[in-house]
């Protein structure tokens, strides 16, 4: 249990952080022990969830597994989908990024195509002007 007025987080580090935002010019210290707040009761949500989750499993070690069921589950958690995605096999990895690397090859290429007629002042192709 914490006294009034204060956070587990220090609060120095967590106006260093804010700092490092460069779209962020100055702050009050009651907004950054806010900030260190939230961020606090924030961390605590996810951890519950993740222990949840364990507990189910009859463990008392949190596990990635834990923490990626407990934002699949939770709709307050959705934003960290991307940051924690779901687990898979190496080789359903393998061919996921392998996709992805042909699909982007693909659309490169067809970038690359048509953008062929740019940079002809007269409609004529390049080996006919030569």
């Amino acid at each position: 249990r914490s006294t009034a007025g204060t956070t587990a987080l220090p609060i120095a580090r967590v106006a260093r952080i804010i700092k490092a935002d460069q779209e962020i010019d100055t702050t009050s210290k009651e907004s950054v022990f806010l900030i260190a707040a939230a961020t606090e009761i924030f961390i605590k949500h996810l951890s519950d969830q993740a222990y949840a989750n364990a507990r189910l499993e009859k463990r008392k070690v949190v596990h990635y597994k834990d923490l990626q069921r407990a934002i699949q589950r939770d709709w307050t958690l959705d934003f960290l989908k991307e940051i924690v995605p779901m687990s898979m096999p190496l080789s359903a990895a393998l061919a996921k990024r392998q996709f992805k690397l042909e699909d982007n090859l693909k659309n490169d290429a067809g970038v690359m195509d048509s953008g062929s007629d740019e940079g002809q002042e007269d409609g004529k192709d390049d080996a006919a002007s030569e």
